[in-house]
């Protein structure tokens, strides 16, 4: 469950903020990156890399921000936790080995006897106080087999909380183009050849 980042990853760094948007936040919580960057091999199979840092301002947004979850499907998924740390006065502690690490099985329906075997991976972080932020990331390995190796992805960028930077890269292996679409927003999109 724990392992470390994956070396196609580009470390970015924490952006610093001149201003917390305080008076935008309803949820206790502002977001100061959202990075998701996305490996595709020549042969379809897909790692998808995610790290949130969100700065905690109130009551509320320390008890959402205490509790991370991440949902997958163990059939053709693995999730594997990155890093965990408290950012907090400028120092960052890392709460990796202190949190407490659960596999819950992620079963709505079961009075229906609908079982689809899901599960979250859910991580209970000790010691948040308002102010810190916390900065976690977390690798999932595998695509749903329903797609037959066609890769597809979203991303909105309108969101109902503050986000200071978002940022998503793409490794793409394949031989065939990778199609890039906008709705409603014309964002920077820069192409770059590897290797």
């Amino acid at each position: 469950l724990i392992e470390q980042t994956p070396t196609w990853v580009k470390v970015r760094e924490l952006p610093s903020v001149n201003r917390n948007p305080i008076e935008e936040i309803s949820n206790g919580v502002f977001y100061r990156l959202l990075d998701n960057q996305i490996k595709v091999s020549n042969s379809g199979e897909v790692a998808y890399y995610s790290r949130y840092a969100e700065t905690v301002f109130n009551k509320t947004g320390v008890e959402s921000s205490s509790q991370i979850n991440i949902g997958f499907d163990p059939d053709y998924q693995k999730v594997a936790i990155n890093s965990l740390f408290i950012i907090r006065d400028g120092v960052r502690i890392d709460k990796l080995n202190s949190s407490k690490i659960s596999l819950l099985n992620n079963e709505e329906e079961l009075d229906k006897q609908i079982y689809n075997g899901s599960l979250t991976l859910n991580i209970l972080i000790d010691d948040v106080r308002e102010g810190d932020t916390i900065d976690y990331s977390y690798t999932e390995y595998g695509n749903n087999p329903i797609y037959g190796g066609i890769f597809s992805y979203s991303r909105s960028l309108n969101w109902s909380v503050p986000v200071y930077d978002q940022y998503v890269r793409i490794l793409w292996g394949k031989s065939k183009s990778l199609h890039v679409n906008s709705r409603n927003i014309d964002p920077q999109v820069t192409q770059r050849q590897l290797c």
